[in-house]
């Protein structure tokens, strides 16, 4: 697969753990109809409030021929990675309705 993490490090086991299933689940769908895509997720984990923390994460799929990004922030990971595979499955969704 080619999936690039940036920013993992700063993220527990646990964190780390849905991060990764989550997008190796959603990164097939990218895919279909971009095969040759590699797909990039910068992941920042800002300062805690209160007992939890929140995570922006920025998306990059680069293609031969076309580049799609994305980005959003949840205060959960899972919800965040949710969020920015949905947004990307729009971009590319967009692009080859027209």
């Amino acid at each position: 697969m080619a999936i690039q993490y940036s920013g993992i490090d700063s993220l527990d086991e646990t964190e780390k753990f849905k991060l990764i299933k989550i997008s190796e689940r959603e990164y097939p769908k990218i895919t279909i109809h971009l095969p040759d895509a590699t797909l990039m997720l910068i992941i920042k984990k800002h300062s805690k409030t209160g007992n939890r923390h929140k995570y922006s994460l920025h998306a990059k799929v680069d293609n031969p021929t076309l580049k799609f990004r994305a980005e959003t922030f949840a205060w959960d990971i899972s919800e965040a990675t949710h969020k920015i595979f949905e947004k990307l499955h729009n971009e590319i969704k967009k692009k080859y309705e027209d």
